[in-house]
């Protein structure tokens, strides 16, 4: 399957699965508001399989995730991948041996290089796994050279102060805050 050149995202899914099993499909040139590629919305997710192989190539979104875009909306399970909004069709198989491939080359958003964003990532893995998730394994998970993690962005799920400020009622105070997202 070819989904070239498409604006308004190439596909827009919202409470249901894509089903990519044993094929090719290539994604290139997609402009989208948030997910160039592909918007997942609803608790959507995408289905594959050991033979499948998805290229996105030059796709852009105006927001979040040049080439993917999640909005995880379902409750977090920290325990497998089985609740992550890309799924393995065995899903006995653990994600670090996944079999299919993915490459992503020259995507964007409105926030830099991210190929993929999803609103939590933490579903996609295990606690411990968290500043792996897609990027489990190089051979099936291809950047393109560039750093995986760097190609990986979520929500932020925290904002915090430093340890040492003191506020008053009715004070005027430049706070410095801290957020960070789930990686």
């Amino acid at each position: 399957s070819v989904f070239e050149n498409n604006t308004g995202s190439a596909l827009a899914v919202v409470g249901t699965h894509l089903n990519f099993s044993s094929c090719e499909a290539n994604f290139s040139g997609n402009i989208g508001q948030k997910g160039g590629a592909i918007a997942l919305l609803g608790a959507a997710w995408v289905l594959i399989d050991c033979n499948t192989r998805m290229t996105f190539v030059n796709n852009s979104a105006l927001s979040f995730g040049g080439a993917i875009f999640n909005l995880y909306i379902q409750q977090e399970s920290f325990e497998t991948s089985t609740n992550c909004f890309i799924k393995y069709a065995d899903p006995a198989v653990t994600a670090d041996k996944w079999t299919a491939y993915f490459m992503f080359t020259n995507n964007s958003d409105g926030f830099g290089s991210n190929s993929i964003h999803s609103t939590s990532i933490l579903p996609c893995g295990t606690s411990s796994e968290v500043n792996n998730i897609f990027c489990w394994n190089s051979s099936y998970w291809n950047y393109s050279g560039m750093n995986c993690s760097d190609e990986i962005s979520s929500d932020a799920a925290k904002i915090s102060l430093p340890s040492d400020v003191t506020i008053y009622p009715g004070e005027v105070v430049t706070l410095s805050l801290y957020v960070t997202d789930d990686l």
